[in-house]
């Protein structure tokens, strides 16, 4: 396995700055792939073979700086997380922000479209599953508010599969004026709970569609519940009363997806449906 030593010249220009952990196979894949002068240093299991030998490589290609470790030395670096033998030490915490949600709604020129809204998640592993299903379903951006939302930690990245660095996660100051201008620029604006008057399959989804998901025991807010077009919410037929939210919000872009004939239906579809 080559091993390169010393620090890059990336390193070297961002000593000093507040660096974190990113780990997991799919999320130091990502760092990769889309922002590489950000990545310090790789730590490795002793070893590794696979997919992770070949990620090994591809850093040390980058000249970017792999180190062999014990296992336990990987879990005490990420307290016990699912590291999968590969972590990353990162410059920053999350990517830089790319675009503001102005921004994003110009460059929205597409007929069909999908934006996920989440009010105020607040738990890692559930804002990092939401992401991944976004991405997953092709959605255009992800809106959180500033103030009161999980913010993008190393378990976020590594449970989204390294989404947090292809998708466009905007914060904003207000989740109503947001969703207000999302409504000018032609959008319907859907929230999901659980007293939703019209189930989600009753629904009809055509052009652009923002979907709101409410935070973990509280749903949607009041204001963004009375500024919401329709409330919708999935049918239970078990005897447990609610879905996790990011099992929901899947769900729910997988159907509107559906609606908007963005799905494809072909045996190349079926074969790249891979689950992990």
């Amino acid at each position: 396995m080559p091993v390169a030593s010393g620090k890059n010249d990336a390193g070297r220009r961002l000593q000093g700055r507040k660096k974190t952990l990113c780990y997991g196979f799919h999320a130091v894949s990502s760092a990769l792939n889309h922002r590489p002068s950000e990545v310090l240093g790789i730590h490795v299991k002793t070893a590794a073979r696979g997919r992770i030998r070949d990620l090994v490589e591809r850093a040390a290609g980058q000249g970017i700086p792999v180190r062999q470790c014990r296992g336990p030395e990987l879990d005490d670096l990420t307290d016990f997380g699912n590291h999968q033998g590969v972590v990353a030490l990162l410059a920053s915490e999350k990517p830089a922000p790319g675009s503001t949600l102005q921004q994003v709604l110009r460059s929205a020129t597409e007929p069909t479209g999908i934006f996920l809204v989440l009010d105020r998640l607040q738990d890692p592993r559930n804002f990092g599953a939401c992401l991944r299903a976004a991405e997953c379903a092709g959605v255009r951006a992800v809106i959180v508010p500033r103030e009161g939302s999980s913010p993008v930690t190393p378990v976020v990245s590594r449970v989204s599969a390294g989404a947090v660095d292809s998708l466009e996660i905007l914060e904003v100051p207000n989740l109503v004026s947001a969703l207000k201008q999302l409504k000018q620029q032609g959008f319907w604006v859907y929230g999901a709970a659980e007293q939703g008057s019209a189930s989600l399959y009753a629904c009809r989804f055509e052009s652009r569609v923002a979907l709101v998901m409410g935070s973990e025991g509280k749903g949607l807010r009041r204001l963004t519940r009375e500024t919401c077009d329709f409330i919708v919410h999935l049918p239970v037929l078990g005897r447990i009363s609610s879905l996790n939210v990011s099992v929901a919000a899947g769900i729910c872009l997988y159907e509107i997806n559906r609606q908007l004939g963005r799905l494809g239906t072909g045996a190349a579809d079926r074969e790249g449906t891979r689950f992990s």
